[in-house]
Formats: C-alpha cells, structure tokens, sequence
C-alpha cells in the first residue's frame, strides 16, 4: 500500500507542476478559471491510487526493449540479484542451483518488515485523525441545518457567526440570526457571494479536497491544494459580487464588518465555505488594488479544464519509467502581449508650458500687455507696467503649478506608504493569527493587530480619495490631463540660500519683484488727484510689506528644511533598525504585538515627514526665487536637474 500512495504521490506532483506551467505559459489570471485547473488536479490525486490499482497498464513503447528471446549472455549480473541469475546462467545441476539459492538467502539481510508496519501504522492513525474531523464538521453542519429555522425563505442559525454555503449535491445557504435585520447592500453583498458558492458547487470541491488531505496528509501538495482551493473559491465569488456592480469599497468594508461580527462568536468547525474564509487581508487588498480580474468566461473555464485534463490523463496513466512526453507546441507558445502605450512622464518644467497655453489669468495679462503695446507704444511706462504684471502672473503660474504638482507626489508618496503599512499588516496579522493557532500569543494580539489592519485600510481608502483630488486640483490649474509625472531625484541637491542674509534677499526682492515694479509705476503715473496718489502710495506699502514676509518666510524656510530634510532622512534610517530588532524581539517573544504596531506607525510616520520635508524644500526654493524675481528662463530650465529622467 505505501508503494501505492508513494506513486501516486510522484504523479501527482508532475500533474501539479504540469498545470501550474499551463497557468503560467497561457497567463491565466481569473480565479475561477485557475480553481478549475487546480480542482482537475485535486481529483486526479485523489483519483491516482484507485488507477494505479484496478486500471490496465499504460506504457509508451518509445524506447527499444531491454531484453531478447536469446538466451542471456550476461557474465556478472548485478549483487542484488547474483543468487537468482547464476542459477538461471547456469543450469548444469539443480545441486548448484540449490547451492547457489542457499548461499544467496544467507548472505542477503532478513527483510525488516517491521518498519513498514510502524509506517502503515502512523500513517492510517493520521489519516484517521483528519477523516474524523471531515466527519465531525460535516455532522455539525448537518445539525445546523436540521435546527435551522427559515426566515424569508433562507435557513437561519443563532449557532453560526458568518454566512455558509455548505451541502454536496444540494449546496444551500446558512445565515447567522439577525441578517434579515442588515441593510440591503450588506444583504445584497452577502447573497450575491453564497449564491455564487452554490453555483459554483464549492462546497463539494472543499469536500473532495478534505478527503484528499487526508489520504494524502503526508504530502505537503494535498494541504497546499486544500488551501489554494478554497482560496480561489473566495476570490472567484468577489469577482462575482464585484462583476455585479457593486464597488470595491462598499464591499471591503461589508467584509471587515462581518469579521468584526464574526470576532465576538467562535466559529465551530464546519464543513462548508464560510463567507471570510482564509487570509481576508490579502483577499481585501486584492479588491481594492483591482487584482481580481473580470470573471472568467464559459471558454476560458472550457479550455482550462480540457488542458488540464488532459495533462493529468496522460502524467497519471502512462507508466513513468517508460514515459517520454513531447512538449505541448500549443502551451508552450503563450499570446504575445501587445505593449502597452504610454506617454512618457512629465517634469514640472513640462506641466508648466502646458499651463502656460491655458491659463486665463496668463492670457488675460499678455492680451492687456499686447494691447498697451499696440496703441501706445511711446507709453514706455504703460510698457513696462504691463510687462511687469505679465511676468508677475506668469511667476504665480509656476508657484500654483510647482504646490499642486507636488501636492501629487505627496498624495501619491502617502498612498504608497499607506498600501506599504496595510501589506505589512496584513502579513503580521495572518503571522500573529498563525501563532495563536499553535497557542504561542493570547486572542487580544490577533484582536489589537486586525485593529490595525482596518485601520490601515481605511487610511489607504483615504489616501486614494486625496490622492484623486490632488490629481484634480493640478489638472484644473493646468487646463488639461498631465498623465504620469517626474519625481524629485534621491539626492536632490540641498543648497543654501546664497547670499546667506534675509535682508540682502529682501533688497533685491524691493529691486526685482514684478509686482512690487508693476506698483511703484503705478503709483509714479498717478494723476494729480490727491485722493488717487493717496491709494496708489498705499498700495504700494502694502505690497513691499507683503513682499518682504513672503522673501523672509521664504528664506527662512529653505535654511530650516535643509538640516530638516537630512534629520528626517536619518530618522527614517533609525525607525527602519527599530521596527527590525522589534520584529526580531517579537519572534522571540520579548516583544509584544503592540510594540510592532508602535514601530510599523513611527515608521510611517517617518517617511511621510522625510517626503514632506522635501517637497516643503523645493517648493520654498521656488518662492524665494520668485519673490527676489529670480525665476528666469534659465532658472527654469536648471528645474530639470530636480527630476528623475
């Protein structure tokens, strides 16, 4: 019998690798599609044993026989059969070959049985052990069923805590007590999942997959095939619910809704497929990062099956020793991917030319700047005037650009980190739960780490929507979609300001600033009226006083962002070895789960600031310039050494 299980465990494996380079040669990505492909696979296993028992011998003949009908001229024969072949190569008297047979049993060792027996033993005693726990969940959820009451046509339990799908020919739904009380989305979502589950005939599939862990519970594929199985089931019915229209959103948050409902009540052992299943915070984070795909369709779950089949036909019936496969010509050759168009990244050098073309305020001052020009053109004042405001408005341009072009790039550094934490969380939390599996960490660590987990879902649903409204924010300025954009080198190059003296910027600000030029020839052309040189006067003050704190705010902010950027850049350094040595004290159990939260928030925190720090620096760069009149066409262009290219 173990040489049975052994081989089938052999075939099994090619079957496995065979199909799991099908998947990969014909980039299947649907779910539903991979979990036929892999049901093939699990009855083929389970199917092996009784093949290999009761069905006729299959062999490809694609090698010439080893042996003839000459009488065999071998001299030596092999030591582990010399008793036997020299009594066949020599047959003068049958003394020599009762010699010959005599002395083979002596000198061969006594076939240690026993050890095959001990090994039969642990095997049937685990085998047993997991068919009893198939039986005990499949009891229970008969009971369940049988003291379930309906409630709107669908069977309601107050034993259960999450929906079930369960039954093998007739698969029904099981709801816990008070659904009828949830609102219609959560009750939408829900059906439309379980209702997916009975079309699919999951429960089945989770059935047969039970029973080959346990038949096969030695192999490591039989548990892997029982988790990926039920796996795929949860994330093909999310691509069903998601298929039906409702939003990714609204649905991650029906099902932490329910995991938080389902945390207050221990779930019994159940034969089915409960609605959370297993590693809900990778099947949310697929949801939200639109990993799951469109549902697959009939051909595709057509030809998956039939490939997949006829993979496992032919690794499980044609004997191995003498099987010689041709590659498949029409898997191997996968359909070439068309390369995708896309426009190359922009600089903020970029944006602001297209921003240069839309921008109404930009225009209104050139057409007031060519109208001057063109009726009076010995009005050199008027000239210069309208020049000035033409290129004050043009300097405001760029700073509106430069603060929502990098307001971007901070929405977009922040969702990063965000998806980063929810990662990191969702691997500590599936970590921790394995842990309190085995007994090594109390129910409060799973409690406080999934507490984490949500939240960290939730602040990346709010990063994505500040992020969309950052996007927004720069195309409004820029009159038109920008598309992907140019980040900030890594060493962005930190100079100080230069002269190193406020006031010295503030003089040259009062000198150069367009739009403290454009007021003071204001106020120079006023009339005669007093009133009016008045007005003109303070409105003069009042812009060189707002000249001069917007240049010192400026100043300052460049000289304190420099020894800030590189403090951050250090702090993140220093937070990356804290969560290290917290992770490993927490493997050791020095640390608790509070303390790797702790250290996984002060990093975030951390690198958020280091990103922030950054783009506060280039951005005070830009209004120091502006404000001292310093943004030329040749310090714009010296804006391209800021960028990646």
């Amino acid at each position: 019998m173990l040489d049975i299980l052994l081989e089938a465990a052999l075939r099994a494996t090619l079957i496995a690798a065979a199909a799991l380079g099908m998947l990969w040669l014909l980039r299947v990505g649907a779910a539903a599609a991979r979990h036929r492909v892999w049901t093939v696979v699990m009855v083929a296993m389970l199917a092996l044993p009784l093949w290999i028992v009761w069905a006729p011998d299959v062999s490809l003949h694609v090698l010439p026989p080893a042996y003839t009908n000459a009488p065999s001229t071998v001299d030596t024969p092999p030591p582990a059969f010399v008793g036997v072949t020299v009594a066949a190569a020599e047959p003068e008297s049958s003394a020599t070959v009762e010699r010959a047979t005599t002395a083979t049993l002596e000198l061969a060792p006594t076939p240690s049985w026993h050890w095959r027996a001990w090994l039969l033993a642990v095997y049937f005693v685990g085998a047993a052990a997991l068919l009893t726990r198939l039986g005990i969940g499949t009891v229970r959820i008969g009971l369940l069923a049988r003291d379930a009451t309906v409630v709107n046509g669908l069977l309601t339990s107050s034993r259960i805590a999450t929906p079930v799908t369960f039954g093998l020919l007739k698969p029904r739904i099981l709801l816990p007590e008070g659904w009828d009380r949830w609102s219609a989305m959560r009750r939408a979502i829900v059906l439309d999942h379980e209702r997916a589950h009975v079309a699919r005939r999951d429960p089945l599939v989770r059935y047969l997959a039970l029973v080959n862990r346990a038949i096969f519970w030695f192999h490591p594929l039989a548990w892997w095939l029982e988790r990926r199985l039920a796996a795929l089931a949860e994330e093909a019915c999310d691509a069903a619910v998601l298929a039906r229209g409702h939003s990714a959103a609204d649905y991650s948050q029906q099902l932490l809704d329910i995991a938080r409902m389902a945390g207050r009540r221990p779930m019994p052992h159940l034969i089915g497929t409960p609605m959370l299943g297993s590693a809900l915070p990778a099947r949310i984070a697929k949801i939200l990062d639109s990993g799951m795909g469109r549902p697959s369709s009939r051909g595709t779950l057509v030809s998956a099956t039939v490939l997949a089949t006829l993979a496992a036909t032919l690794l499980g019936t044609v004997t191995l020793a003498q099987e010689q496969v041709p590659p498949l010509r029409a898997q191997e050759q996968a359909p070439p991917r068309r390369p995708q168009q896309t426009s190359e990244p922009r600089n903020l050098f970029e944006v602001y030319q297209l921003a240069l073309a839309n921008d109404p305020i930009l225009r209104r001052a050139e057409a007031e700047y060519r109208a001057v020009a063109d009726a009076r053109p010995e009005a050199r004042n008027a000239i210069a005037q309208a020049t000035a405001d033409y290129d004050a408005a043009r300097q405001a341009l760029l700073i509106r650009v430069a603060e929502r072009y990098f307001g971007v790039f901070a929405a977009e550094s922040s969702l990063a980190l965000q998806e980063a934490a929810r990662e990191a969380l969702s691997r500590q939390l599936e970590q921790t739960q394995r842990r309190f599996e085995v007994g090594l960490v109390a129910v409060t660590d799973v409690q406080e780490t999934q507490g984490g987990f949500d939240q960290a879902v939730a602040n990346a649903l709010t990063a994505r929507r500040t992020l969309a409204a950052a996007q927004d924010s720069l195309r409004e300025v820029v009159g038109e979609p920008v598309g992907r954009l140019r980040p900030l080198v890594e060493d962005l190059p930190l100079t100080p300001p230069d002269p190193s003296n406020a006031e010295a910027w503030i003089e040259t600000a009062l000198q150069r600033n367009p739009v403290v030029i454009s007021t003071r020839l204001r106020a120079e052309s006023a009339d005669d009226n007093v009133e009016a040189q008045r007005s003109a006067r303070e409105d003069l003050e009042r812009v060189v006083r707002q000249t001069e704190s917007e240049t010192r705010a400026a100043y300052l902010g460049v000289v304190s962002d420099i020894p800030r950027v590189l403090a951050l850049k250090q702090a993140v350094r220093s937070n990356q070895t804290a969560l290290q040595a917290t992770r490993a004290g927490f493997d050791v159990g020095t640390r608790t789960t509070v303390d790797v939260l702790t250290a996984q928030g002060n990093l975030r925190q951390a690198e958020t600031a280091y990103v922030d720090s950054r783009y506060d620096y280039a951005l005070n760069r830009l209004r120091l310039e502006r404000a001292a009149g310093g943004l030329t066409a040749q310090g714009l262009e010296e804006l391209n050494r800021w960028f990646r290219p």
